[in-house]
């Protein structure tokens, strides 16, 4: 009943048919030791009965929790392995020379270690821009490829939607894509700082990346692990929590049959003085 999503705060129906009117035996319940057991007991048992319904409602939550890490595991373990491939396909270009491949009005231009980086900053800055402005005339959402450098293709994140304000910079969003993705901020009112981001993910971002990622795998590992191990333990309260269930029927079944004798007395006693 509890696995299956059902709440088990209606366990003290279980205990006996017949309910105890609590009223009437609270007001007579001095000087009867056995009522007063009762009381007690049914005090204890329903802080019981809580605290166990908390610890198995838990038990639902953490198998929540260990499907959704299930589900979230194999993409970071393949984030690694494309994050690693695209650290070695870096350092077998790291001593080639300059070039990139910059897309521009359904033609390509092709620089390299010959052309001044400043230009080329520059060009690739008003690429962002065109696409920038375009996107907001178009409510374009779709990425836009707007170069291959180093054997990464460089992706334009369009924005359709936000508040400008005239002559403040805006940071663009571009993503380096190879076996895996890498998102930057940059702005195109500082053409070689593009660059220099993408150069400092390339020289450090990915390694940074591998590192944190491998840490969420770890996480996921553990915590997967831990909730699994977790899942037979049983209510620390268990065997408490079937004794007081136990002696509460007893105690309800003698007080209701205690009670049944004595408004039978009563009854004869009134026949008898009518």
């Amino acid at each position: 009943q509890i696995m299956s999503g059902q709440s088990d705060a209606r366990e003290m129906e279980e205990i006996g048919d017949t309910q105890i009117n609590m009223g009437k035996y609270k007001t007579i319940a001095e000087g009867n030791p056995l009522k007063q057991e009762y009381m007690q007991l049914e005090q204890k048992f329903q802080e019981l009965e809580r605290s166990r319904t908390r610890f198995f409602d838990s038990k639902i939550t953490d198998l929540k929790r260990v499907k959704t890490a299930q589900e979230q595991l194999p993409r970071f373990e393949q984030r690694i392995t494309a994050v690693q491939n695209d650290i070695k396909a870096l350092e077998e270009t790291k001593e080639a020379p300059f070039n990139i491949d910059i897309y521009y009005k359904e033609t390509t231009r092709h620089f390299d270690d010959n052309d001044k980086k400043t230009d080329v900053a520059e060009f690739l800055a008003r690429q962002i821009q065109n696409h920038s402005l375009q996107s907001r005339v178009d409510k374009e959402t779709t990425l836009i490829k707007i170069a291959d450098y180093r054997g990464f293709e460089v992706l334009y994140v369009p924005k359709t939607e936000r508040l400008t304000i005239i002559g403040e910079a805006i940071d663009e969003k571009i993503i380096l894509k190879n076996e895996a993705q890498y998102s930057l901020l940059v702005s195109p009112d500082k053409p070689l700082g593009i660059f220099s981001k993408i150069d400092n993910l390339f020289e450090s971002g990915l390694t940074r990346d591998l590192l944190q990622t491998e840490e969420e795998v770890k996480r996921l590992e553990s915590s997967i692990s831990g909730i699994l191990k977790n899942q037979n333990m049983e209510f620390p309260k268990e065997e408490e929590y079937q004794h007081s269930k136990e002696r509460l029927n007893d105690l309800r079944s003698e007080l209701n049959s205690n009670q049944n004798v004595q408004e039978q007395e009563q009854e004869k006693t009134q026949e008898l003085t009518r």
